[in-house]
């Protein structure tokens, strides 16, 4: 398996959560409300993995998708040329593989709350493109003290991040962060 789109993503981060979620929950009502969830998004029972290895590798892809996010998807300069459809199907996605990693709301809430300052920052002084970088730097640091819950966070972050060259671009990470905040609480995420 290859995943060679944004929405390819989606399913596939959305399967990894829910298996993940089915069978690590032992209790037949938690496992018929997960099931159900499951089917509000378009994925029925039979679509979740039984097979541990598969799942595994079916993770593994979903994160080889974004480190190669940076040539493929967002194949434009900046950030604001990308498609809304697709910068919310990563969103969907990123939120679906950290909440299957364990990461905590306020973890992603952190890091969003610096963003918001800098987003602040911007409006009454100008875009800066060193507030940008100081963003980069937090965001590693978050992912070193939480470096299994914060993977697929960091990747995507750091990739849109890359992209982000005007205030135009920014207003844009803030919009895909709001949607990985939004979708992970969504999906349950715990505080």
């Amino acid at each position: 398996m290859n995943i060679t789109s944004t929405d390819e993503f989606r399913q596939t981060a959305l399967r990894v959560m829910f298996s993940k979620r089915y069978h690590d929950t032992r209790d037949r009502r938690e496992r018929q409300k997960i099931v159900q969830q499951a089917e509000q998004v378009g994925i029925s029972q039979s679509d979740l993995w039984e097979d541990r290895g598969e799942l595994a590798q079916a993770e593994r892809q979903c994160g080889n998708y974004l480190v190669r996010l940076h040539g493929n998807t967002l194949r434009e300069r900046t950030l604001a040329a990308v498609c809304a459809k697709s910068l919310r199907h990563l969103a969907e996605g990123v939120a679906a593989l950290s909440r299957a990693r364990g990461l905590k709301t306020s973890q992603i809430r952190n890091f969003f709350g610096q963003v918001r300052k800098v987003a602040l920052r911007f409006r009454s002084h100008g875009f800066d493109q060193d507030e940008v970088e100081y963003l980069r730097v937090l965001l590693v640091y978050a992912h070193g003290r939480h470096q299994q819950a914060l993977q697929f966070f960091y990747f995507a972050c750091d990739r849109m991040l890359d992209r982000v060259t005007g205030r135009n671009d920014f207003e844009r990470f803030l919009k895909a962060l709001e949607a990985i905040v939004a979708y992970h609480k969504f999906y349950g995420g715990e505080d």
